[in-house]
């Protein structure tokens, strides 16, 4: 019997204020900019990525008790934004790669990483084209390519529909709100063929 894919994404999620912020900022860009709204009702749009990767169903409990027990015993993080950036269709905040959130992400990743049992995303092997060949060695070694000196803190702001304009919606956007992260986030996702499917989404407080 093949064993069930479930896909888990851990991100850092940042205080509401912070959420309220994007959404403001995609308002005023959408009246000068072909930008994507943001769907009402979308949660959590505003998140910093640790950690991608597909694991097998039965290592969800685990899962879930490691990330528990990692925030129980991490602090609230505040991130200092360094620039803005583009890449493909999506404008971010990069923020400083700061000592306490490398060791987090290292931290989730040699923990989890055993757990993956092997498994790896079909598109680091189709499309490796697009991946460079350090991403690509960390994807087949931590199921992630975006880890240790490819770590970039970054969370999206807004999704263009073209890059026609990117240099002139750069100019339209300040940021220099330090950004407070109080909670982790354990989303599980179904993944097959036809495509991944929501299953349940944690939040997890970190200490004040």
């Amino acid at each position: 019997m093949e064993t069930k894919k479930l896909f888990i994404s851990i991100t850092l999620i940042p205080e509401y204020k912070t959420e309220d912020c994007v959404l403001k900022l995609n308002e005023n860009l959408i009246k000068n900019f072909s930008i994507k709204k943001i769907e009402e009702g979308v949660k959590n749009y505003a998140h910093i990525s640790l950690y991608n990767a597909n694991f097998p169903e039965h290592n969800m409990y685990i899962i879930e008790n490691i990330i528990k027990d990692i925030s129980e015993n991490i602090s609230i993080i505040n991130l200092l934004p360094e620039r803005l950036n583009i890449k493909s269709k999506f404008i971010s905040v990069v923020f400083k790669k700061t000592p306490e959130i490398e060791y987090l992400q290292n931290k989730i990743i040699d923990l989890l990483n055993p757990l993956r049992e092997g498994m790896l995303k079909s598109k680091y092997i189709e499309k490796a084209e697009f991946y460079s060949e350090r991403e690509l060695f960390y994807a087949k070694t931590y199921g992630y390519p975006f880890c240790k000196d490819e770590f970039i803190p970054h969370m999206t702001v807004a999704e263009m529909n073209d890059i026609e304009n990117s240099s002139n919606i750069l100019k339209d956007i300040k940021w220099e709100n330090v950004v407070c992260v109080d909670k982790i986030s354990l989303r599980i996702l179904f993944t097959d063929d036809s495509g991944e499917k929501i299953v349940d989404t944690k939040l997890f407080n970190l200490l004040k």
